[in-house]
């Protein structure tokens, strides 16, 4: 069975490789395990440097813009 967050994987690489520019949230994702959670975010990563963001800087990025 596949996990959520597994299948995020592949729709983040899907969306990388249509050349656009993807980010997650870190803290408002999970996976099966923590394991998963860690593994699906380091792939995401190493997709596009930056992907993974914190909730507080995507808030903070937001404020920001007004």
């Amino acid at each position: 069975m596949t996990s959520p967050l597994r299948g995020r994987v592949y729709t983040f690489a899907d969306a990388h490789q249509g050349d656009y520019f993807c980010r997650v949230i870190e803290d408002c994702v999970g996976g099966s395990s923590l394991e998963a959670h860690d593994a699906s975010l380091r792939a995401m990563q190493y997709l596009q440097t930056g992907a993974v963001r914190k909730m507080d800087e995507v808030l903070q990025a937001m404020d920001s813009q007004h």
